[in-house]
């Protein structure tokens, strides 16, 4: 996912807070437009799942991103 973060802010010049709260909407509205999809979206996006750890921190897990 910081691979993702860093991307945007490269490309379109976003902070690191701009380009997780762009995500955070990206992420809210493709579950809202298919709820059936949000586990996959959630797999895919891992953002906001632990408020504990913020979006940037990386876990040494399997996951895609």
């Amino acid at each position: 996912m910081e691979e993702l973060f860093q991307l945007l802010q490269e490309k379109h010049g976003l902070s690191k807070e701009e380009s997780m709260s762009i995500m955070s909407t990206v992420v809210t509205f493709v579950k809202q437009k298919f709820p059936m999809a949000a586990g996959a979206v959630d797999s895919l996006f891992p953002i906001g799942k632990n408020d504990e750890h913020s979006a940037g921190d990386h876990q040494d897990d399997d996951s895609f991103l």
